[in-house]
């Protein structure tokens, strides 16, 4: 609201009111000429978010269950990545912006959401017998330093591969997809884990 009051108060103060021109105004068929870079980032995005999230959703469980850490504890280890994320991502947004590498940092990013959770399948089967073991950070840490190097790359790069009038639909368009994937992925999953036994609870990060 407050945005809609400063627009209206700048078009009465200029004694213009901005219009798009025929050619500025976005038509639907030219979501089919989006171009291969931005259908790659559609679909890393897809990716790499349904690694993310249903690996937090169930971390405060994994937690308390595999590290034997109490439930405050766990709740509060289940914020980690997301708050190193608050704190860093003005930085890295910086340093993208400085030294841009967009490409490059996507694909660490995203090979290092690999390393976490494949860390995490390797210690979640360790015997820690009734003790609290804190070898639960090392994954957690690198999850959340992945994350905000992949924001801060992956939705800046939209603008380097679609037209201005594109924009609006393109992030829309990326948005849409990946909540798309975030709404299937949890429904095949328990599917699959209904109709096996042979897959692992939590998405395959804690076995059984």
């Amino acid at each position: 609201m407050v945005l809609v009051v400063i627009d209206a108060y700048a078009d009465k103060k200029d004694g213009t009111v901005a219009k798009l021109s025929d050619e500025d105004k976005f038509k639907c068929r030219q979501i089919c000429e989006f171009k291969l870079p931005f259908w790659l980032i559609v679909v890393s995005c897809v990716a790499v978010y349904c690694s993310i999230f249903p690996y937090s959703s169930y971390c405060a469980t994994m937690l308390t269950l595999e590290w034997n850490t109490s439930e405050n504890l766990a709740g509060a280890m289940y914020s980690l990545p997301f708050l190193i994320s608050a704190c860093v991502s003005p930085f890295l947004g910086l340093a993208i912006d400085r030294f841009g590498k967009r490409a490059l940092m996507i694909m660490m990013s995203s090979l290092f959401v690999v390393v976490a959770c494949a860390l995490t399948a390797i210690l979640v089967v360790q015997d820690y017998g009734t003790t609290l073991n804190w070898s639960f950070i090392a994954p957690l840490v690198i999850l959340g330093l992945a994350y905000s190097v992949y924001a801060g790359a992956l939705w800046s790069s939209v603008p380097y591969v679609v037209k201005p009038n594109e924009l609006g639909t393109a992030f829309g368009l990326l948005t849409a997809v990946q909540n798309i994937g975030m709404t299937v992925l949890p429904l095949a999953v328990a599917a699959t884990i209904k109709d096996t036994n042979d897959v692992d609870k939590y998405y395959g990060y804690v076995h059984e």
